[in-house]
C-alpha cells in the first residue's frame, strides 16, 4: 500500500467493523455524505451513551462512526430535517477492499 492510502486500521474496517475506532464522522455518498450526530445526542435511540455510559462499543461524547449492533459495517445517526433522526452507513472502506486497491500514482 502506498503511504497514506488506507494503510492504518483507523482508515478502514475489518470484518464488520465492530472494532473500528477511527475518526470518520460522515456517511457514505449513498447517505448523502451527512455529518454524524454525537452519540450522546441520541438518547431516545437504541444505541447511545445513556445505554452504554462506560464507552462500550466505542460510544461516547463524539460523532465518529461505530458498529455497536454488529451490522455489516460502521454507521452513525444523522439528522434528516424532515424525517427526524435515522442511521446511515459511513464512508469507510473495508481493509480487505483497501488492500486490494491499486497503488496511487
Amino acid at each position: 500500500l502506498s503511504e497514506g492510502r488506507h494503510s492504518t486500521p483507523s482508515e478502514c474496517f475489518t470484518v464488520n467493523g465492530a472494532d473500528y475506532r477511527g475518526a470518520q464522522n460522515h456517511t457514505s455518498p449513498d447517505g448523502r455524505g451527512q455529518p454524524c450526530l454525537y452519540w450522546n445526542q441520541t438518547q431516545k435511540h437504541a444505541y447511545n451513551t445513556a445505554k452504554y455510559p462506560n464507552g462500550e462499543w466505542g460510544l461516547g461524547s463524539h460523532n465518529a462512526c461505530r458498529n455497536p449492533d454488529g451490522d455489516v459495517q460502521p454507521w452513525c445517526y444523522v439528522l434528516e430535517t424532515e424525517e427526524g433522526i435515522y442511521w446511515k452507513y459511513c464512508d469507510i472502506p473495508s481493509c480487505h477492499m483497501a488492500a486490494a486497491a491499486p497503488p496511487a500514482n
